[in-house]
């Protein structure tokens, strides 16, 4: 089961009250471990990543997640330098993870104002279920076989949200690469907007990559964690974007003494 489905099947109605959620593409899924926060500051949370996702896609989980009855008190949102500084994203591979709830206005409204073209196949699904169903055949069918018979089962992640899958190795870059941030991205700009609207309080956080570092910014400072600590050591990650299980464990220890010592999540 995708993650969109598994946190309403998971979580009852009375249970959907959280301290934070932590949201990003495969960087968020891998290399962070919300079990590790919650042991450490006493907090509950959630991890809302979904790998191979957009801003946008991150922006319609926050929606999906608050259409729903969830709430939060801060939100941990993943800094990926060559995305934030991209205005307009493209769909992602994995977006079609939320068509089983086309039929929710935040989901219908941000698959037609993304997709181009007459044929707006995820848009459309709303009205003809067919084209999403047909066009993901069996990434939808077997999801929801499974889910059917598992209702709890989990795509890739434990019940924290965390990925716990191996994937393909990614070459290492040997050159060290500096990125700026420029915070132009459309849809981070959505999701900032829905975190003042909702009274939810938005922490920006990089977590470690290999030979990739990013220059603090002025502007939200107070607000944003960068951990440029682990950048070379090659042994506590699997590729260049994502850490191993000990580099996961090490990372995540840093980000709970930042998040504790600078009071970001009281």
């Amino acid at each position: 089961m995708f993650k969109p489905s598994f946190i309403l099947r998971y979580f009852s109605k009375e249970n959907r009250n959280f301290d934070y959620v932590l949201m990003g593409p495969s960087t968020g899924l891998r290399g962070t471990d919300t079990s590790i926060i919650d042991s450490v500051l006493q907090k509950k949370g959630f991890n809302l990543s979904l790998d191979d996702s957009s801003y946008g896609a991150q922006y319609l989980m926050l929606e999906h997640f608050l259409h729903n009855g969830f709430t939060t008190k801060t939100l941990i949102l993943l800094l990926i330098p060559e995305r934030m500084n991209t205005k307009d994203e493209i769909i992602y591979n994995n977006e079609f993870y939320f068509l089983p709830y086309i039929w929710e206005r935040p989901v219908y409204n941000y698959f037609a104002n993304k997709e181009s073209g007459i044929m707006k196949i995820r848009a459309y699904t709303k009205y003809l279920p067919i084209l999403g169903v047909s066009y993901y055949n069996q990434q939808l069918f077997f999801s929801s076989l499974i889910s059917s018979v598992k209702p709890h089962y989990m795509h890739h992640f434990d019940k924290n949200g965390n990925e716990t899958y191996a994937i393909p190795n990614v070459p290492f870059e040997k050159k060290l690469k500096i990125d700026t941030l420029l915070f132009c991205n459309k849809d981070a700009k959505r999701i900032e907007a829905l975190c003042k609207e909702k009274g939810i309080k938005l922490i920006y956080y990089y977590s470690p990559q290999y030979h990739e570092m990013i220059e603090r910014p002025k502007a939200l400072s107070d607000r944003i964690i960068i951990d440029n600590g682990l950048t070379d050591e090659k042994r506590l990650f699997q590729d260049k974007y994502h850490l191993n299980v000990e580099g996961r464990r090490i990372a995540t220890l840093a980000l709970c003494d930042s998040l504790r010592t600078r009071n970001l999540l009281p």
